[in-house]
């Protein structure tokens, strides 16, 4: 799915800010004690519960997330969502990215993040003008909406416009299906590997190969989601060594496999 570019002012950051839109579903039924296991998503999650309470719980602590209001878990936050109650409930929830124009993830808070109704209520407003279009500046706005929110007590870092970095981002997602390791990343920036891993750490808040690893899954989502591809096709296609790597990793990653995640996108 194509993203959507829109044009965000942050003193002292002036940049362009993605918006990428990967999965959406409105309305899943949640029945009996669902739990989603621990998860370490490449995406941001929202999620918002309806006639049932989510207890999120992450490294450090648990959040409650009761009727209406809005969850944000950032990307990569380990994390688990536990229903409280053997009644059933209803969830909207989307996986989504905020990405800067060089490729770097714009960085929130690193814990779960909850919004009271009446601020998830002027978001779902929002959506719902667009249709159900995510490509729409409604729904394009009501993200960011959510990422202003996000940043006013996590102002973002000043982004770092090292040339050598963003060269070896692109230079990632163009042979993901290749085999990428961190030497031959490093002698793209010309830099020693040690180097360029604290380099790429200080500007990205991740190492080399764990950010491989999470484009890999956001090009599986998008290829689980666009094509008819067997799952072996789409392990190869996103660098993944074998179907039975890609089938571990991913429900390392999002709590179940391909199978299961593409089954929810049929669906919707």
């Amino acid at each position: 799915m194509d993203s959507c570019r829109i044009y965000l002012y942050f003193y002292p950051v002036r940049d362009l800010i993605q918006v990428r839109f990967y999965t959406v579903n409105t309305g899943q039924l949640r029945t009996g004690a669902w739990d989603t296991t621990w998860r370490t998503l490449p995406n941001v999650l929202l999620e918002r519960p309806h006639h049932g309470t989510w207890t999120c719980y992450y490294d450090g602590g648990k959040v409650a997330v009761p009727h209406a209001h809005l969850l944000v878990v950032p990307v990569a936050c380990r994390h688990r969502l536990h229903k409280t109650t053997k009644k059933d409930m209803h969830s909207d929830w989307a996986y989504i990215s905020w990405q800067y124009s060089n490729g770097q993830d714009v960085r929130t808070s690193q814990r779960p993040m909850v919004f009271k109704p009446a601020f998830a209520k002027r978001v779902e407003a929002a959506l719902l003008k667009s249709n159900n279009d995510v490509q729409s500046i409604e729904a394009q706005a009501a993200t960011l909406l959510i990422l202003s929110k996000c940043l006013k007590d996590y102002p973002p870092q000043q982004v770092l416009y090292d040339d050598r970095i963003q060269r070896v981002i692109q230079h990632m997602r163009a042979h993901l299906h290749e085999d990428l390791d961190r030497d031959s990343l490093a002698h793209i920036c010309h830099l020693s590997p040690t180097r360029f891993h604290d380099v790429f750490v200080e500007a990205c808040g991740v190492a080399p190969m764990r950010y491989v690893t999470r484009l890999r899954l956001q090009r599986a989502q998008s290829l689980l989601r666009e094509s008819d591809d067997s799952m072996a096709q789409i392990a190869d296609a996103c660098g993944f060594a074998s179907q039975a790597y890609f089938n571990r990793v991913f429900k390392k990653s999002f709590g179940q496999s391909p199978g299961a995640y593409r089954q929810i996108l049929i669906a919707e």
